[in-house]
């Protein structure tokens, strides 16, 4: 499977944007605490190119880590 091939992230405004390019699968983004706990994350599909935005208004200011992971999506036939 291709890996991500561009990802830029910007935070402004208590919204985390990013963007990624040369990919297409499922993209999943965890926002977490410097103890590891998870304070926001979803999952996006993205066809080529994509953008991803995480609102972070509701937590607590200070340092937060960004993990963003690329996953194989599985498809199945229903017949």
């Amino acid at each position: 499977m291709p890996s991500l091939q561009r990802v830029v992230a910007d935070y402004e405004d208590g919204i985390m944007t990013i963007d990624v390019s040369g990919y297409t699968g499922s993209v999943k983004v965890n926002i977490s605490e410097p103890n590891g706990t998870i304070v926001c994350q979803t999952e996006e599909i993205v066809s080529g190119t994509g953008t991803i935005t995480i609102s972070v208004n509701n937590h607590d200011r200070g340092e937060k880590l960004l993990k963003i992971r690329e996953c194989k999506v599985n498809c199945v036939k229903l017949q």
